[in-house]
């Protein structure tokens, strides 16, 4: 085999993914119902949605990657599966708003959507699903620019309301500004 043997491994990993999400749903079928994996969770008392889950769904929450991501959701259906970590993550853990609200927005929106990978991969990051990670694995915005996307190049393409990436809307430390402004903290997440 030739070719791009990362990008082969990556496409594998997510069929398997999907697969396991699958037999989640067949096995525990209430995790379509609304109901979270993890039963011990469902006593989790979420933040009220109001204005935060606009401003999440509308790419206004000022934290540039979710922003671009939600636009980009919002304008093309789709969004990069690393992106769609780093926005359940920021709306269960930052925002603390149920993750029910995302899984349904996500589905409403997605030209992709499956019921299986989205109720998995929205568990997964709420940290109410089948994964043994605790509560507080969270997903950095910030790191997760500089590490994945650090000139803005990738995560703010097709997304035509997103600012051109040279303006510094879009920079690492222009991100960490309007993280500390709202009070987070960068030594708490990956």
């Amino acid at each position: 085999m030739g070719g791009n043997q990362e990008g082969l491994t990556t496409w594998i990993s997510e069929i398997a993914w999907r697969d396991f999400y699958i037999n989640i749903l067949y096995h525990y079928p209430r995790v379509s119902m609304h109901r979270a994996f993890k039963t011990d969770t469902e006593a989790l008392t979420w933040n009220e949605p109001g204005e935060k889950f606009e401003a999440w769904k509308e790419g206004r929450t000022g934290i540039p990657i979710v922003d671009a991501a939600m636009r980009q959701l919002n304008e093309t259906g789709w969004m990069h599966n690393r992106l769609r970590m780093v926005t359940a993550m920021f709306l269960t853990k930052n925002l603390f708003i149920d993750w029910r609200l995302g899984e349904a927005y996500f589905m409403s929106k997605l030209v992709d959507g499956f019921l299986a990978s989205n109720n998995g991969g929205w568990q997964w990051s709420a940290s109410t699903g089948t994964d043994s990670a605790p509560y507080f694995r969270v997903f950095n915005p910030v790191t997760q620019s500089e590490r994945f996307d650090p000139k803005a190049i990738s995560f703010a393409s097709g997304c035509r309301s997103w600012p051109n990436s040279t303006t510094n809307a879009f920079t690492i430390p222009a991100a960490k500004a309007a993280l500390f402004r709202r009070g987070i903290r960068d030594l708490l997440w990956t």
